[in-house]
């Protein structure tokens, strides 16, 4: 039986995004495997005259997308959480891309170093609901709600580019595509585990790492 989640994505996407080839399509991707799929999100940008809007970086934990803001195009209004038109296009097309392949993802936001006057809401509030509206933008566009594994609020704690803290690149979305290994070590990080990753040799790594990084009592240093 087919499953609803998917089969839902399926009805929601029908007739457009991408299609992917059988190399990529419905696996959990590797390293190499998600270069390859950058060039299918760069071609995307291209189609909608976003390629300064996005930033596209092979790392070895996967596929860092940036969408970020550029002189012509915002994402969101400005001190708010309220998606452009521009940004809704952008993750209406990518949705259906990233929802056909079995890696989870982290949505993180991230704004310039523009405050707020009001203590009562500060660039930590507006970094995480802009993420979590994008989350639940891509979700509404066909991703399965399951691809999505962590959504984090960044403030203005990683600028790209310090020497001018107000720089629209400052303020961005930014979709990590996990590879295997890394959404395990994740999953072992904060909880026990139940990634959705394949089990195995990614798993067994985590375990290891984990272990070798346990914290020593003092008795168990006498005892052993």
């Amino acid at each position: 039986m087919p499953n609803a989640l998917l089969t839902s994505s399926m009805a929601v996407t029908a007739g457009r995004g991408k299609e992917l080839n059988s190399m990529l399509k419905g696996k959990h991707l590797t390293t190499s495997q998600l270069a390859m799929l950058a060039k299918e999100v760069e071609e995307m940008a291209q189609a909608l005259s976003a390629n300064s809007n996005v930033v596209l970086e092979v790392v070895p934990q996967g596929l860092r997308i940036l969408l970020q803001d550029s002189m012509d195009n915002y994402m969101f209004q400005r001190g708010s959480s309220t998606l452009t038109p521009f940004f809704e296009d952008m993750l209406y097309e990518l949705a259906p891309i990233l929802g056909q392949i079995r890696n989870r993802l982290v949505i993180s936001g991230h704004t310039d170093n523009t405050h707020f006057h009001s203590s009562a809401y500060s660039n930590w509030e507006l970094s995480g609901d802009r993420a979590l509206v994008a989350r639940q933008f891509l979700v509404d566009s066909g991703l399965p709600e399951t691809n999505v594994l962590q959504v984090a609020a960044m403030a203005e704690r990683m600028l790209l580019d310090e020497q001018d803290p107000r720089n629209g690149q400052n303020r961005r979305i930014e979709l990590m595509i996990l590879t295997p290994e890394a959404d395990a070590q994740l999953a072992m990080l904060f909880g026990k585990g139940g990634s959705g990753a394949p089990e195995g040799k990614a798993i067994q790594q985590a375990h290891q790492y984990a272990e070798a990084n346990r914290p020593v009592s003092r008795l168990e240093a006498m005892v052993n």
